[in-house]
């Protein structure tokens, strides 16, 4: 039996650039056994607990931060050859990069999961009019919602039981979290690049 630590770094592991939106739990098992060597048919329920706790980590993860830029690799010189050649690379005048400089009241650029996306109708409604939402956002306030209107099942508290404005988004009565994540996919979409938008400029010299 595998224990429930090995468990869960194997399912984070699994979750690693998998698209939630098309990949359904069947095969995320399978791809955790192949990890492990061994089959966790015997703790399919730990296993969907620990997914949806690992899948709700995930959506909680909304950092506004941009990673920093790697620093750049120094290039080694290769020695002259010739006395003349070090002569003329010595009289060669030193070309400085020009720095760019940050402004400091720019907002903090949003990348990734954290990017806002345009809502559908549906879920614009549900989100009270918003129009645009980063995904870890929506998920946060449809917890707020389920949480206020008491939609999970007391019996089984990984199970969400739609009202009306719920049914009417996710067209289901009932869904697990897992579940609505995937059917969220349908009610976000990525905001489309300006093809105007001014390049970035080339570094001077």
């Amino acid at each position: 039996m595998v224990s429930k630590a090995n468990l869960t770094r194997a399912i984070k592991d699994a979750l690693v650039g998998v698209d939630l939106a098309i990949t359904g739990r069947r095969a995320i098992r399978e791809k955790v056994e192949r990890a492990l060597g061994s089959s966790i048919s015997d703790q399919k329920e730990l296993f969907k607990e620990l997914l949806q706790k690992c899948v709700s980590e995930i959506n909680d993860e909304d950092s506004d931060e941009t990673p920093p830029a790697p620093a750049p690799t120094k290039k080694r010189r290769a020695p002259a050859t010739t006395p003349t050649a070090r002569s003329a690379k010595k009289a060669a005048p030193v070309r400085k990069r020009a720095k760019k400089e940050k402004d400091p009241n720019a907002p903090p650029r949003k990348t990734g999961l954290s990017a806002p996306q345009i809502l559908s109708d549906k879920m614009s409604a549900l989100m009270a009019g918003e129009k645009q939402m980063s995904r870890p956002s929506v998920v946060k306030q449809l917890w707020v919602l389920i949480k206020e209107r008491d939609l999970q099942d007391e019996k089984n508290k990984k199970n969400i039981l739609c009202d009306e404005e719920f049914k009417n988004v996710f067209g289901v009565s009932e869904m697990t979290m897992f579940e609505m994540n995937k059917l969220l996919s349908n009610h976000v979409t990525a905001i489309p690049k300006d093809p105007n938008a001014p390049k970035k400029a080339a570094v001077a010299e």
